[in-house]
């Protein structure tokens, strides 16, 4: 009976004014006796149980009955990029930048979002706000590398974003790839007669912990 609930209170959301039967009682908003928190619970578990469209519409209910955006940002997020609906994503991710202009760590998803949607430059321009807030964050100089490399034809910039990376995260779940992306461009660049491949800067340092929200 609560599954049933939850689906007619949100197949009714925005349906416009108030009905009144025939006796001019007015039809009580099934919506209106679901609380914030059970909406957001109803939708975690449809996006555990990969139903992300009905989850998208359950999570954005509970925030339009004031549960905590913070919480449910996250999930609704992951909700659309796991359903391709990236644009859909974008649409709630960039108000909420707007307002928490801190929350790097969405600012990461949001720019990876724009690589996927073929924007390199809104993309770029995300990342260099990441790596200005917080500069000791590897990923955010590791996804400046490829977008360098892969969208920007920027070999320059990518060497730099991804040696940047590896001193940072030397030992980096994205390392392998780095290093290789590294070789393939110092080698690809003319060289002045008589001067060596540029080598790959290896640190000489322990990686320093990327900063959480």
């Amino acid at each position: 009976m609560r599954v049933l609930l939850f689906v007619i209170a949100l197949a009714t959301v925005g349906c416009g004014g108030a009905q009144t039967q025939a006796d001019e009682t007015p039809v009580t908003d099934p919506l209106s006796t679901v609380q914030p928190s059970e909406l957001y619970e109803r939708g975690v578990y449809l996006a555990q149980h990969e139903d992300y469209i009905r989850a998208e519409q359950y999570l954005v209910a509970a925030m339009q009955r004031g549960h905590d955006e913070n919480v449910v940002m996250p999930t609704l997020l992951a909700a659309c990029v796991r359903s391709s609906r990236l644009s859909a994503a974008l649409g709630y991710a960039e108000p909420y930048l707007e307002r928490h202009p801190e929350a790097w760590s969405l600012r990461l998803l949001v720019a990876t979002i724009h690589m996927g949607l073929g924007e390199p430059a809104d993309a770029h321009a995300q990342l260099m706000r990441v790596v200005d807030d917080q500069p000791t964050e590897p990923v955010a100089h590791y996804m400046l590398g490829v977008l360098s490399r892969d969208d920007l034809a920027d070999p320059a910039a990518a060497i730099a974003s991804f040696q940047r990376y590896l001193e940072l995260a030397p030992e980096g779940e994205h390392a392998a790839e780095a290093r290789a992306s590294i070789a393939r461009a110092t080698s690809a660049q003319p060289q002045p007669e008589g001067a060596s491949t540029l080598p790959v800067r290896m640190p000489s340092h322990e990686p320093t912990a990327g900063a959480t929200q």
